[in-house]
C-alpha cells in the first residue's frame, strides 16, 4: 500500500510538471524534445552583405539546424536568395530589415518579434550612430520594450551585456568585415521560455572580400 502511494505521488508531481511546461508553451508546439525538457530556440544572425552572399549557402549547411535567421540590413538584393537559402537548407523563416543601402527595397526599417518569451527588435542601426555608441540603440530598443537588439552597420562584431536590460548583438559583416584580423563574422543566439539566453560571435577564416575600408 505505501508503495502504490508513493508511484502515484511521483505520477502526479510529473504530471504537473508536463503541464506547466506545456502551458508555458502552448503557443509553440514544437518547444519541448521528445523527453519533455524544454527546447532552445536557435538563431543565426548575419548583417552587411552588400550583395556578397556566396558565403550564405556554405554556413547555413554547415550550422544546419536553425529555428530563424536574422539579417540586420544592407542586404543589397539578395534578401530573396538568403530566404531561399534559410527555408530550403534550414527550413526556417527569416527576419531581413532594411540598412542604408537598400533604400530603394521595400524591406521594413526594423522588425518586433517575440522569440522564446524573448521580445527581440531587429534595425541597422545606422539612424541612432550605432558607429559611435550603442547607447540611443539600447534606449530605443527598451522604449519598444525588447530585451535583445540585433544591428549592424558597423562592420564590427560585438555582444554588448553591460546594460542588465537589453542585450545588443552586432554580428559584424560576413563579407566585408572591418575589424582587426577581417575575418567574416556572424552571431549565434540561443533563447528557451525560462530566460535563458546565450549569444556568441563565430568566425569564418578566408571567407568575404577582404577590402580595406
Amino acid at each position: 500500500m505505501p508503495e502504490n502511494r508513493s508511484k502515484t505521488a511521483r505520477e502526479y508531481i510529473e504530471e504537473r510538471r508536463r503541464q506547466k511546461v506545456q502551458n508555458s508553451l502552448r503557443e509553440d508546439p514544437e518547444g519541448t524534445g521528445e523527453d519533455g525538457r524544454i527546447r532552445k530556440k536557435r538563431i543565426l544572425i548575419m548583417s552587411d552583405t552588400h550583395g556578397y552572399s556566396k558565403d550564405v549557402e556554405p554556413l547555413l549547411r554547415k550550422v544546419k539546424q536553425l529555428d530563424y535567421l536574422i539579417h540586420c540590413g544592407d542586404v543589397s538584393g539578395d534578401e530573396d536568395y538568403i530566404r531561399a537559402c534559410a527555408a530550403e537548407i534550414c527550413g526556417c523563416p527569416s527576419f531581413i530589415v532594411q540598412g542604408n543601402n537598400d533604400l530603394w527595397t521595400d524591406l521594413p526599417t526594423e522588425e518586433n518579434m517575440t522569440i522564446a518569451g524573448h521580445k527581440i527588435l531587429v534595425m541597422h542601426g545606422h539612424r541612432f550612430g550605432i558607429s559611435y555608441d550603442t547607447s540611443s540603440v539600447k534606449q530605443y530598443a527598451k522604449k519598444k520594450g525588447a530585451s535583445i537588439v540585433c544591428c549592424g552597420h558597423t562592420h564590427v562584431p560585438m555582444i554588448d551585456n553591460r546594460d542588465p536590460e537589453v542585450l545588443l548583438i552586432n554580428p559584424g559583416s560576413l563579407s566585408l568585415p572591418r575589424q582587426s584580423g577581417r575575418e567574416s563574422s556572424y552571431a549565434m543566439l540561443e533563447l528557451d521560455e525560462t530566460g535563458f539566453r546565450y549569444a556568441w560571435i563565430n568566425y569564418l577564416p578566408g571567407a568575404g572580400r577582404k577590402f580595406r575600408w
